[in-house]
């Protein structure tokens, strides 16, 4: 369901609230339209959007009467709003458990969605996990092919793709070790193929590699950045987070980041995000000195430390900031995830848009507080996913409970108010 209704107005009473500090970032404006899931759907765990399109994972949703089998809804993105123009479901047909839109990633017509539940009948194969391409021609939707896993390795976890390259991370949960595969667009078959030719990287000691999982695209090779954030780093669960690239088989590891103190349940690397210049990696468990508030750190594509950023007020200990992040492919900066930091009600969750700027001769990164302000919501977890598209950013929320349900889950989508752009100016 969607109540179509824009309220720009009920948010500006935050006014006041902008600091000096933050007076040239961009304010933006929660959208009052609403899309909500059916009960125990969790609309809203997994979202991409690129090219004016929004894709939304539903993983809990029922299909043709398979519980949890799960799809991906696909909106298309204006000024007034979004509005529904198809949906996605498993290449092989839903499967009851699978979580089809459990992860979803697009890019430059490209669209990549995980079901990491999946189980492999054919091959016997419990817990494989698959991974969906599928192509988006100005509004048409095509299934490309299908990719699936080994007995329980839960593939599709997390995905990301480019023009020409794609990567999914499995979980591999009898180890916790996780792995990343990557492939490539076979053009003459219009296919995804594996690339390299061996194209999997495992982690060990129970870090969780591939929990998140970022590509960026060079001419010639690929970037890809996996998170690892149970690593121990100093510290136990403090985390890491591998860089590859490709080229000659196998995929070539170039780098190790972490936090610069490393500490206890930092959980660096549970979002990641790589582009032409900088490397931004999440951390939820990170300290700013008056608790777990979360942080994102960036690095040079050189591998030189930039700068961490701790959320502005209004900061949570517990808020998760970092849980969740996208880097905009259209502008320069990226989009935060805050899914359990407080507002108007404990645990609506928040998303922070990062746009940098040059300040005395240095590049910083402006920070721009996303949140329901005081539209209707409750504790629905904001942010869990984020994207971002330009002027266009969204942050799913799949605690949204809306009358009669639980855990409807839904999304809402911001862009920034022209009245209040960059300060005024």
């Amino acid at each position: 369901m969607a109540i179509h209704c824009l309220i720009r107005s009920v948010a500006l009473v935050a006014l006041s609230a902008i600091s000096i500090s933050s007076a040239h970032a961009d304010y933006w404006i929660p959208f009052g339209q609403y899309d909500f899931g059916n009960s125990g759907d969790r609309e809203g765990t997994a979202i991409a959007a690129f090219g004016g399109y929004v894709y939304v994972g539903v993983p809990n949703a029922n299909v043709n009467g398979l519980a949890q089998a799960g799809l991906v809804l696909v909106f298309k993105s204006s000024p007034g709003g979004v509005t529904p123009v198809d949906s996605l479901v498993s290449i092989n047909g839903p499967q009851a458990g699978a979580h089809f839109g459990a992860s979803v990633a697009a890019r430059d017509g490209n669209i990549l969605v995980g079901g990491p539940d999946y189980t492999d009948t054919l091959d016997s194969f419990a817990n494989a996990g698959e991974i969906d391409f599928f192509s988006n021609n100005a509004g048409t939707l095509a299934a490309r092919n299908s990719r699936t896993g080994a007995a329980n390795q839960h593939l599709g976890s997390s995905v990301a793709i480019t023009s020409h390259y794609a990567g999914a991370g499995g979980k591999v949960l009898s180890t916790d070790n996780g792995c990343v595969f990557t492939w490539h667009l076979n053009s003459s078959s219009n296919s995804w193929v594996p690339f390299p030719a061996n194209n999997v990287v495992c982690g060990s000691n129970g870090e969780q590699l591939g929990d998140s999982i970022a590509l960026y695209e060079e001419p010639t090779y690929f970037v890809m950045t996996a998170g690892a954030p149970a690593a121990t780093n100093v510290n136990s669960l403090a985390g890491l987070v591998h860089v590859y690239v490709s080229g000659a088989s196998p995929i070539s590891e170039v780098g190790t980041f972490g936090a610069q103190n490393p500490a206890f349940l930092d959980a660096f690397g549970s979002s990641v995000g790589v582009d032409a210049n900088y490397f931004y990696f999440g951390a939820p468990g990170r300290d700013n000195g008056s608790g777990r508030v979360g942080s994102v750190t960036i690095y040079s594509r050189a591998g030189s430390y930039i700068n961490e950023y701790f959320p502005g007020p209004p900061a949570t200990i517990g808020g998760d900031c970092g849980a969740s992040l996208n880097v905009d492919a259209v502008l320069n900066g990226f989009v935060l995830g805050c899914p359990h930091s407080d507002g108007l009600v404990t645990g609506e969750g928040t998303a922070r848009v990062y746009r940098p700027t040059v300040f005395l001769g240095s590049t910083v990164w402006v920070e721009s507080l996303l949140s329901f302000y005081d539209l209707p919501h409750g504790a629905d977890a904001l942010g869990t996913s984020v994207a971002i598209d330009g002027n266009h950013a969204f942050g799913g929320a799949p605690d949204l409970s809306t009358t009669g349900g639980t855990d409807n889950g839904g999304f809402k989508e911001f862009e920034p108010d022209d009245i209040f752009k960059n300060g005024f100016n």
